[in-house]
């Protein structure tokens, strides 16, 4: 069935040429409009040329990633104090809060509501706070696909920030991905961000590729 509008982004994979044309005709087919297209260059900027001739919209890029992968976890020398839990339904305002912050402050440019996304997020348990007498960090497994998990939206407010939080609240969720099973996690780190670009190689995670999230309607 066609629907006009999606307001998830398309997240690609490296690919050929030919291999983005079918890709175009079949994302073009189901959808009218696509908000922005995520993925490793020069994929990602091929198919928003190719998707901007055919829709007649401009481009615009929104952020430059670095995409992190971890396969073993190194915990920091010094952890923070405090625990790793999912976050319950008690916490729903605060991380809520975050949510609108991270977004806001990371510019992803998404135009997905981080209200809802963040109540899905906490009945599935799939968000997860580090607290230390109450939650001080918080980040956000994506859905397990075959043996990896992405884990994303990791956010610390400005008052709890330089602490170690995010570092210890990443590290162990991903240790406890792995020892479930899971083979590698990933994480993606906008590349102008100092402070993530640092605490990720330290917990063992290393850098994979550049990734560009491109926004498709900019006019």
């Amino acid at each position: 069935m066609r629907s006009s509008y999606t307001p998830y982004g398309l997240n690609i994979t490296r690919a050929a040429p030919r291999a983005l044309e079918v890709l175009l005709d079949d994302v073009a087919e189901k959808y009218d409009s696509l908000p922005s297209v995520l993925g490793p260059e020069p994929t990602s900027s091929a198919f928003a040329q190719l998707w901007s001739r055919r829709a007649g919209t401009r481009t615009r890029p929104i952020m430059r990633m670095r995409l992190f992968e971890a396969r073993a976890v190194r915990p920091p020398e010094a952890p923070a104090p405090g625990e790793l839990r999912p976050a319950a339904e008690h916490d729903l305002r605060t991380v809520e809060e975050w949510a609108i912050a991270f977004h806001e402050e990371a510019g992803t440019g998404t135009p997905v509501d981080p209200v809802r996304g963040t109540r899905e997020q906490v009945a599935e348990q799939r968000l997860f706070v580090w607290d230390h007498g109450g939650p001080v960090s918080m980040a956000v497994s994506g859905r397990r696909i075959e043996r990896s998990v992405h884990i994303n939206i990791v956010y610390t407010p400005r008052e709890y920030r330089r602490q170690g939080y995010a570092s210890a609240c990443v590290a162990a969720l991903t240790q406890q991905f792995l020892s479930s099973g899971v083979a590698f996690c990933c994480i993606n780190a906008d590349v102008t961000n100092p402070t993530t670009n640092k605490i990720y190689p330290a917990i063992g995670c290393r850098s994979v590729c550049e990734l560009s999230n491109i926004d498709l309607n900019a006019g």
